[in-house]
Formats: C-alpha cells, structure tokens, sequence
C-alpha cells in the first residue's frame, strides 16, 4: 500500500519551517550515497533546495507563508521539508528555482572557508584545486568578487 503524502510531512517544531519544494540541487555527497560509496551514515539525499514556505513554527521572525527560499534542510529531496528558519534565505527574483537550489552548500562552504576561516581579501592570490567542481567554481567566483586572484 502507497503511504500518503500527509504522512510523509513533518510539523514544523519551534524555530522551523514547512517549505514546498520546488527544486533541489544534488551534490556529488548525494551521488556517493545513493551510490552506497559515503563512508558511514549519510542519511537521506538532498541538502540544497529552494521553494515556497507554506507553514512556520513558533518563535520564527522574518518569514510569512508563500514567502520563495533556498537554503538547506536534511533529505530535502522530497515534496515538503522542514528546516530551521535560519538555514534559509530569500530567492533571489533574479533566480528561478533551479538556480537557487545549485547555491546553499557550495556558497556556504566557500564563504566560511575563504571569507570567515581564511580572510581572503582584494590582492590575495588564492590556489583553488578542483575547481571544475561546484565548490571550485563558487571559490574562482568568490575570489573575483572580493577582487583576490584565483590561480585554478
């Protein structure tokens, strides 16, 4: 027997949200665990996603139903997921939702890891390996943005 899809939901507690999703992007952690290569427990696939809020836990400021998000939820490759409301951000008009959905964990990543970890800043030259990759390709873009050199 099908289980149905209310079943498969899950109420936002405090803090969360309830997002439709509209669009997920797959990353090569994704591809491993399907796969049965990830080394331990990778849980269910999907991590980047991007939709419409459609519930809102107590004690979430900032956010209305229907509001358009990216941003990371645990085994987001579903129709709804839930998520902390500090793990999304508003859609970019400029994005559709495909396009939101390649950003959360690539960005993230290459923010924290040259912007807040590293403190790369304009004139610094920057080695960046596999950037053929989602990560590498954010980090060229990352440095030529803030005015460093990528050396790929």
């Amino acid at each position: 027997m099908r289980p149905q899809l209310a079943e498969s939901r899950v109420e936002p507690e405090e803090g969360e949200v309830e997002v439709r999703v509209r669009a997920v992007g797959l990353n090569f952690r994704d591809v491993l665990n399907v796969m049965g290569l990830y080394p331990g427990d990778p849980g269910p696939p999907g991590s980047d996603f991007s939709g419409t809020i459609v519930r809102i836990g107590a004690k979430v400021e900032g956010w209305r139903i229907g509001d358009e998000v990216f941003g990371v939820a645990h085994g987001c490759l579903r129709t709804y997921a839930t998520t902390l409301g500090s793990y999304i951000a508003r859609k970019p008009v400029n994005l559709n939702y495909e396009e939101a959905a390649s950003l959360p964990i690539v960005w993230s990543t290459v923010e924290f890891s040259l912007g807040q970890l590293a403190g790369i800043k304009a004139g610094d030259r920057v080695l960046i390996h596999a950037a053929a990759g989602g990560v590498g390709y954010a980090a060229i873009q990352y440095c030529l943005q803030i005015g460093a050199v990528p050396y790929c």
